[in-house]
């Protein structure tokens, strides 16, 4: 990469798929100090995943996250903002 630094907000609702989720970050996170990876909730607490007992931690909420540059919704795409 260029040494640019890139925020990644990922959405998180509930009910969301494990795989669409945690592969794709882990590729990102893999990237160095050049990617931070935020996790983003309407209410900002936890949201079930599809899969029992098994969550992952949510960082922020609609009203109080940072600017992001890349909107990652799992299951869907990522969208460069």
């Amino acid at each position: 990469m260029s040494g640019e630094k890139y925020t990644v907000g990922a959405l998180f609702y509930k009910d969301y798929d494990l795989l669409d989720v945690n592969g794709a970050l882990r590729m990102l996170t893999t990237l160095g100090e050049e990617i931070k990876v935020i996790t983003i909730s309407q209410t900002g607490e936890n949201v079930k995943s599809y899969s029992p007992g098994i969550d992952n931690l949510i960082n922020y909420s609609f009203d109080n996250c940072p600017d992001f540059d890349i909107l990652f919704i799992p299951g869907v795409c990522m969208i460069k903002c």
